[in-house]
């Protein structure tokens, strides 16, 4: 069409043939350069304006309500997970016909309980919903009751779903609900201490490596009969002094190592394991930041004499 209409601009004597065409051709290139390209940048910089403020904490309510109603639904998904936008505005989102920014609005924690009990019979935003803070204790005692057992384990990990909900969640048979139990930072411990004795390795091993076990629970897990769970508890940060000096003792290389690595572990049980029979125990010693300068120097001579008795000996003269 743009083509016709400039072909009839041309002189007649170059209006047709194969130059008239590829003028007019050259004609349409250069005005959509001048024109077309400029307005699509100018389009795409007001995007970017637009989702700048969408992101924005500072941006005025009024503003993001605006952009509520934003034709992109790029921008409406991004002003549906800003926290600071007003329940109010997330409500209206809460409607929206793009299920991405409805589930961006289920995973908002200031979205409205009435809303989120809403979208818990919703199939596409119930996972996002049963984690949010915001989820009414009914809603997710619901949950905990649904046909769908693959739902349990986000009820499981909401650090505000009631102990109750929690206690029956314990009690379920599958390991993996039981874990996300155990990973949760509000479980409460009684409900720990009965999930340290868990039938399933799994379970326990969760417990023993989470940064959230309490001091009490990880003691108790060391008392166990595998050496993997003792190797986690070993590790753990959160490991009680006690406990750590009688890991450092364990017949187990691996959970010795583990001590070894451990960052919590204090310099008073490093120079013990500073002189383990084991040559990968000394190196991790060497290798954790708490380890004192003097230590070091321990580790180091004695390694110089290893070296010195390997070179001394039959096998070393042979080489």
């Amino acid at each position: 069409m743009m083509t016709n209409t400039l072909s009839i601009l041309l002189p007649g004597g170059i209006r047709g043939g194969f130059w008239g065409r590829r003028l007019c051709l050259a004609l349409v290139s250069i005005a959509a350069i001048l024109f077309v390209a400029p307005a699509l940048a100018q389009e795409e910089e007001s995007i970017a304006e637009r989702l700048d403020a969408a992101q924005n904490p500072h941006t005025p309510p009024e503003t993001l309500k605006k952009l509520a109603d934003d034709e992109s639904s790029i921008v409406r998904d991004v002003v549906a997970q800003n926290p600071h936008t007003p329940p109010e505005t997330l409500k209206k989102l809460a409607d929206d016909e793009e299920w991405e920014v409805r589930r961006a609005v289920a995973k908002n924690p200031h979205t409205p309980p009435e809303i989120l009990e809403k979208f818990a019979d919703d199939s596409l935003l119930r996972w996002s919903a049963a984690m949010n803070p915001n989820m009414p204790p009914e809603a997710l005692k619901k949950l905990a009751d649904d046909e769908d057992r693959d739902i349990f384990c986000r009820v499981a990990m909401n650090p505000y779903t009631p102990s109750e909900i929690l206690a029956q969640l314990a009690d379920d048979t599958s390991s993996s609900v039981r874990a996300c139990v155990a990973e949760n930072p509000r479980t409460p411990f009684e409900i720990l201490e009965k999930l340290a004795d868990d039938k399933s390795l799994w379970v326990r091993h969760v417990m023993a490596e989470s940064p959230h076990t309490l001091p009490e629970i990880l003691t108790q897990l060391a008392g166990g009969i595998e050496d993997s769970t003792r190797s986690y508890v070993a590790q753990n940060p959160r490991t009680p002094f006690e406990t750590l000096e009688k890991l450092a003792d364990d017949e187990s290389l691996e959970v010795r190592v583990c001590v070894a690595m451990n960052s919590s572990t204090p310099p008073e049980i490093l120079e013990k394991l500073a002189d383990d029979e084991n040559s990968e125990v000394r190196w991790f010693v060497a290798q954790n930041p708490n380890t004192p300068p003097e230590i070091l120097e321990k580790i180091r001579e004695r390694f110089l004499s290893d070296q010195n008795n390997a070179n001394d000996s039959p096998e070393g003269e042979r080489r």
